[in-house]
This record gives C-alpha cells, sequence and structure tokens, in this order.
C-alpha cells in the first residue's frame, strides 16, 4: 500500500460515489436537483441556492487552470519525497473547482493559468484512485 493510501478518508454515503467513480475512471460529484450546478461530495447543502436535494453526475473531465502554486513544507509525512510539488486548483467545464496535481509537465508552475486540462487517474491502492490532470 502507497503511504499516500493512508491519508485516503473513510468511505461513506456523502464520498462513496466519488472515490469509486475514480477508480473506475471517471469523475462523478452531486449536482444540485434545484439549480443544476455541481458541488463537492463533502457538502450536504448547494453552495449556490442551499438546497440539499442532489443527484449523483459524471462530468466530463476537461477543464481549465484557475490557479498553482508549490509546497516546499512537508505537511503529511506521506508527502516527504515528493517536495517541492505542485498543486492546482482547476475548474472542470462544469463550473466546479476541484485541487488536485499536474501530470506531463517538469514544473507545475510553467503550465499558464487558463491552460486546458484533462483528467488523469492514479491508482495508489487496490481501493484508492487520486484524480489528477495533465495538460490537454
Amino acid at each position: 500500500m502507497s503511504d499516500l493510501a493512508s491519508l485516503m478518508p473513510p468511505l461513506d454515503e456523502t464520498n462513496r460515489p466519488y472515490w469509486e467513480g475514480l477508480r473506475a475512471r471517471v469523475i462523478r460529484l452531486p449536482r444540485c436537483e434545484a439549480c443544476g450546478r455541481f458541488r463537492l461530495h463533502d457538502t450536504r447543502y448547494c453552495p449556490h441556492c442551499g438546497s440539499d436535494r442532489s443527484e449523483w453526475a459524471t462530468l466530463s473531465g476537461r477543464g481549465r487552470l484557475w490557479a498553482r502554486c508549490v509546497f516546499h513544507q512537508v505537511y503529511f509525512e506521506a508527502f516527504r519525497d515528493r517536495v517541492p510539488y505542485g498543486v492546482v486548483i482547476v475548474e472542470l467545464e462544469e463550473g466546479v473547482r476541484v485541487y488536485s496535481n499536474l501530470t506531463g509537465t517538469e514544473n507545475t508552475m510553467d503550465v499558464p493559468i487558463g491552460a486546458a486540462l484533462e483528467a488523469e487517474f492514479e491508482a495508489i491502492s487496490d481501493d484508492a484512485t487520486l484524480l489528477k490532470f495533465r495538460p490537454a
């Protein structure tokens, strides 16, 4: 098991479809049944309209780089061998923003804000897969 797998949250009804989707190499998030906008899996209420009604839907996996930075400090022991590493915020075509990492580039800071990105999936154990992005 990867050290990263030790950081995975326990699966429950609020996050299971998300993590099972990543294992199947698709992004699934709740879409509000009232306003139609997507939200992150760990939020009960829609941040746009306040509704608690949602359905799980599959997203395109395409987006744009919204923000980027490089972490030089070890915040989690499992990341010690990865420092320095880039962290990005990706705005998906469907409007929701997710935190992730970039692949396919030596330096996260070389990828310009607004660059087109595509989802990529990194299996870190038999049960856990992470969402990453690469330049499109």
